[in-house]
């Protein structure tokens, strides 16, 4: 599957394959060559489009009319994973759900990292806590803000569950499924009460 087929594969309204399964910053597709494995993917990423950028994308166009969300960051293989572990400040989990099911982490369910332009850090801040406050956490797996990054971006995962009778038994623990990232602190849970600086 090349980058022109990915360009023609809709997963939602408002999201292509090829924005999840492209890289842009290393100019590589991303999906499986094997097709079991890329039909897997796409169904993964059709799920996360639906269930949680769709729902997000209303709501951001609610705070600004027009809005649209980017995606920096959807599906890696081992040549992206290893690239950002040279090149990358914030160094890629191993475990990481942007995996897609990819060999190299063959239970990561789907992640996607996204930013809007025009939303600055509080606009994405308060994005980040209607989602908390506002999409069931079963429907997500984990939800990342990283606030100082140059675009103030959101990852968000599919969760689990996805992987059916395994995916009950590798939950993710609940002070791990909400989190902010900042070079000081690292990754801190969230709740209501804690300041994002």
């Amino acid at each position: 599957m090349d980058l022109k087929d990915l360009k023609s594969i809709e997963l939602s309204g408002h999201f292509l394959a090829s924005e999840i399964f492209y890289s842009r910053q290393y100019k590589v597709v991303t999906i499986a060559n094997e097709s079991p494995l890329h039909r897997v993917q796409l169904r993964l990423a059709i799920r996360l489009s639906h269930e949680l950028l769709e729902p997000i994308r209303h709501q951001s166009n609610n705070m600004k009319k027009d809005s649209k969300i980017v995606i920096s960051g959807g599906c890696r293989n081992a040549e992206t994973h290893k690239a950002m572990i040279r090149y990358n400040p914030i160094p890629p989990s191993q475990t990481s759900d942007h995996s897609f099911l990819n060999h190299y982490w063959p239970i990561g369910v789907g992640a996607t990292d996204f930013y809007i332009p025009g939303f600055f850090t509080q606009a994405m801040e308060i994005l980040y806590k209607w989602v908390v406050k506002n999409i069931d956490p079963e429907l997500y797996g984990q939800i990342i803000i990283y606030p100082e990054s140059t675009h103030s971006f959101i990852h968000i995962s599919n969760p689990k569950s996805v992987l059916g009778m395994v995916g009950a038994v590798i939950r993710i623990p609940e002070d791990k499924k909400r989190l902010i990232y900042t070079r000081k602190n690292g990754y801190k849970s969230f709740n209501e009460t804690l300041d994002f600086s």
